[in-house]
């Protein structure tokens, strides 16, 4: 200790804090590739590689930086986490005092505080929480046996997809423009693949990207005069619906990169027909399918006129599964 100093936090501390908060900062990064289209390049190709590469090294360092200092520093590492969940009445005290202080200098009504004042041990369980929840969904993401594990069947049909999309990664961007245009994309079928398959594969490792593009076009979207049964952003289709609250009027949800728009509240939107369209409610009329009987289409739709709190549709739209079931039993078809 040097004179007229108090050493409050040890080098080895010091040093940890530093390892893991650059790891953190790399972290969010390379994470934020998928959603920023302005760094969406970065996620392709050897750039991608490198990204994603760089992602996992960080994520190392951000799970070990912790154990490091427990390693290191045993009983510092438990006496400041002992602090940072002992609160008391000088906590209730600081939160109520800590504007005046930090913002004009009101000194006088300050309840003492320890090595970490109240804020300090807010922001510590933060981070204690957030370590445990990011090292969590992590590990799923890392080691988690994907579609493959869960559903061995399946398993010979994707790798077959994968080796035919690594064999034609040159022309992948025209492959993946004609399934975001017609929906399914020819060669597939000429090199016997499963075609609902690969679109399955191709719908979920697109939507992220679809997704962030929507959400920054949304801004200059006025769907006012579109009234079409397609995504006025992406072209995709509807697969779920909304009554509004307060109108009634309908609102469909695109199925690939979750935009909502208006849509005139008689007819399919997936061809337009009106005289062979009926809808089967829910026993407490929430939740509607409407079925059409002309194109064999469906569409499920939440009535909001029922809920005291609307939910997002995209969560609207997992929580309605067993619609989809029962709609596909009775020989329906998704949009």
């Amino acid at each position: 200790m040097a004179s007229g100093f108090v050493t409050r936090f040890s080098a080895y501390e010091r040093i940890v804090h530093w390892l893991h908060f650059v790891a953190f900062s790399v972290l969010v990064v390379t994470g934020l590739f998928l959603y920023v289209p302005l760094f969406q390049p970065y996620t392709v190709g050897e750039a991608g590689e490198a990204s994603r590469l760089l992602h996992r090294m960080a994520a190392v360092v951000f799970f070990a930086g912790p154990f490091l200092y427990m390693f290191l520093e045993p009983r510092r590492f438990l006496e400041n986490v002992r602090e940072s969940l002992t609160w008391g009445l000088d906590d209730l005290s600081w939160l109520r005092y800590a504007w005046g202080y930090y913002t004009v200098g009101e000194k006088g009504q300050m309840a003492p505080q320890g090595k970490f004042n109240t804020g300090q041990k807010l922001n510590n369980v933060v981070q204690i929480v957030g370590f445990g929840v990011f090292s969590v969904t992590g590990f799923i993401m890392w080691f988690g046996q994907g579609a493959a594990g869960h559903r061995p069947e399946l398993a010979e049909a994707l790798a077959r997809i994968w080796a035919w999309l690594e064999a034609n990664r040159q022309k992948c961007n025209a492959l993946v423009m004609e399934y975001l245009r017609e929906g399914q994309i020819r060669e597939s079928e000429e090199a016997g693949l499963d075609g609902d398959l690969l679109a399955f594969v191709l719908h979920n490792a697109l939507h992220p990207f679809l997704r962030a593009q929507a959400e920054a076009l949304g801004p200059w979207l006025d769907d006012s005069q579109w009234y079409r049964g397609y995504c006025p952003v992406c072209g995709g289709d509807p697969d779920f619906a909304a009554l509004e609250k307060e109108s009634g009027a309908r609102r469909l949800l695109c199925s690939r990169c979750d935009t909502e728009w208006h849509y005139r509240r008689v007819g399919c939107p997936f061809c337009g027909e009106e005289a062979e369209v009926a809808y089967y409610p829910s026993d407490d009329n929430v939740y509607r399918l409407y079925v059409c009987d002309a194109c064999r289409g469906y569409l499920k739709t939440v009535d909001q006129r029922q809920l005291a709190e609307p939910r997002p549709l995209p969560v609207e739209r997992i929580l309605t599964i067993p619609m989809d079931i029962a709609a596909q039993d009775a020989g329906y078809l998704r949009g």
